[in-house]
């Protein structure tokens, strides 16, 4: 009996181990930038995806399905943004989307020198809900939220944070859809954290992943994905194409 119970330990402990992992994605947006791909809204005009973008979006959502991702989607209160994570998780989610101001794109330079504000042109609450009814908006998120005049100094703070937060409060595979720009800000914070990403361009929905060890928030693997389902001819950075 004590040998069998032995047995069993050896067999658990590595399955109880490998568990224990967590991967966190981050998605570009679709392709946008054409003047007429775009919504009016009462404080603000949005960039919808081109056509080409939803064809990224679908493929990214397509991938998701694949890699038998269960976790939560949290999205960047952006038009481009919603519509790039509801295209996709019509491949893959049942749950609701969740908005993350957080990650939110940059707004500033480097050398901004004005105090960062919130501006009123944005999607207002009704707006997302009329346009996005399977997201989920956070009880405690204040509107107006856009940022105007952050330092990509500032925008890691809040990448950093958002990361924090997320290790600490969430469990299971994270996907955050957001922006090319953010995006550089997770690849500085994850590289601090252990990675070593390379710094490269952010293409329309390319899929960046970050495997942390739950019991130590250390990062165990990193990669680019995109290339795992993005065909060569979706390639693109907003309008330019490759």
């Amino acid at each position: 009996m004590k040998k069998f119970k032995l047995f069993l330990i050896l067999i658990l402990i590595p399955l109880f181990c490998f568990a224990q992992e967590r991967t966190f994605y981050f998605a570009r947006h679709g392709q946008r930038g054409d003047l007429r791909c775009r919504v009016t809204f009462k404080n603000c005009t949005e960039d919808s995806l081109m056509p080409k973008g939803i064809l990224q979006a679908e493929a990214l959502g397509n991938y998701m399905k694949e890699t038998g991702f269960s976790g939560t989607v949290y999205v960047s209160p952006y038009y481009r943004t919603l519509e790039t994570a509801s295209i996709a998780a019509k491949s893959f989610y049942t749950k609701n989307l969740i908005l993350e101001p957080r990650c939110q794109e940059v707004t500033g330079l480097k050398s901004a020198t004005k105090p960062v504000s919130i501006t009123k042109k944005c999607l207002t609450k009704k707006e997302i809900k009329q346009n996005f009814p399977n997201v989920e908006i956070p009880k405690k998120m204040k509107f107006p939220w856009r940022l105007e005049n952050e330092k990509e100094s500032l925008a890691d703070e809040r990448i950093s944070s958002l990361i924090d937060d997320l290790l600490l409060n969430t469990e299971g595979d994270i996907l955050i859809v957001c922006h090319g720009g953010i995006i550089n800000s997770v690849v500085r914070e994850m590289n601090k954290r252990g990675a070593d990403f390379p710094r490269q361009k952010n293409y329309n929905c390319c899929l960046y992943s970050f495997t942390f060890d739950s019991a130590t928030s250390k990062i165990i693997k990193f990669a680019d994905e995109t290339s795992n389902f993005m065909p060569k001819d979706l390639y693109t950075d907003n309008l330019t194409e490759f």
